[in-house]
């Protein structure tokens, strides 16, 4: 169920457009109302259309302001939060500019990240991982880039999430970006990024590694230990163009699709998993330290 904590005026809630209808029209039906026009006007809606307004919310679900719902509860004397139980969270849209509008590494990296770990939806972005402290410092880019607050809250015992609630921040991943929203499916490589620097792509590899790269550790006997990188993804665009910017790095690797329809990347030898280190490493802190110790027991780092 969705918690309504710490709101204040420029909340706007998504995704109840049919519940609202329905206490919408019970109202009426009810007598408690006479009709939308009243409804508008008790909802604090009123305007010079606001019965057209009052539609727009009920059908379109453009986000309903947050005092017209509590004003709703009370009239209906309906729980808040059973009418919130699907509803979604997200803001009036900002007027401030980013911070940093420049495009820049670190906006590649957190392009990378979205595009893997993350949610774009039409007014928010959402990014889960299983690790509170690699969001902790998401969250921290996200507000160091954009200007915007971002959310953190845990979901479930072993995975968390953050949420950028911002329209301009959607449109910009969506519109300069090219990410889709609401899927995942055919995913492409950004052409602000396929043309930019060496340090852009880099960038957005590792927010991609970051998010759905993994680091494997084994031991064939006592003596000879290895350890392997490995990213898995569906998207077959994106696996091809990591694997040819890793070939330019010399750093080598085999690609193969699975039984699952994945495609794989994995980085096995000693020189190129240390190569991979020096050249892109990890930013999350949990990959980024398990990777480094397990080089350092190999002797290959101090």
């Amino acid at each position: 169920m969705f918690k309504l904590e710490g709101t204040d005026e420029d909340v706007l809630i998504y995704g109840i457009s049919k519940t609202v209808d329905s206490i919408c029209l019970e109202l009426i039906e009810s007598g408690k109302v006479k009709d939308f026009r009243m409804l508008s006007r008790i909802l604090g809606l009123n305007g010079k259309n606001s019965e057209k307004n009052l539609w727009t919310w009920r059908k379109k679900n453009v986000g309903i302001p947050i005092k017209a719902l509590k004003r709703l509860s009370e009239i209906s004397k309906k729980d808040l939060t059973m009418i919130l139980e699907d509803a979604q969270v997200g803001r009036r849209r900002s007027k401030h500019k980013f911070s940093n509008p420049r495009f820049n590494e670190m906006k590649a990296y957190l392009a990378g990240i979205i595009s893997g770990d993350g949610n774009l939806q039409e007014y928010f972005i959402q990014i889960t991982d299983q690790y509170e402290e690699n969001l902790k410092l998401t969250k921290d880019l996200f507000y160091r880039e954009f200007g915007v607050p971002v959310s953190l809250r845990k979901i479930t015992e072993n995975k968390y999430v953050i949420e950028i609630c911002s329209k301009l921040i959607v449109d910009y991943f969506a519109d300069i970006l090219k990410i889709q929203k609401h899927t995942k499916q055919n995913q492409k490589v950004p052409e602000i990024i396929q043309h930019g620097n060496e340090k852009i792509k880099i960038a957005y590899i590792r927010g991609w590694m970051d998010a759905e790269g993994n680091i494997e550790d084994w031991h064939r006997d006592k003596i000879h230990q290895y350890v392997r990188i490995n990213f898995k993804i569906k998207d077959k665009n994106i696996v091809n163009w990591i694997s040819e910017e890793l070939m330019k790095n010399s750093i080598t690797h085999n690609v193969r699709k699975d039984k699952e329809g994945m495609y794989r990347i994995q980085i096995a030898s000693k020189k190129s998993v240390l190569r991979y280190y020096n050249k892109i490493g990890f930013t999350f802190p949990k990959k980024k330290s398990r990777l480094y110790l397990l080089l350092k027991g190999l002797g290959l780092v101090t």
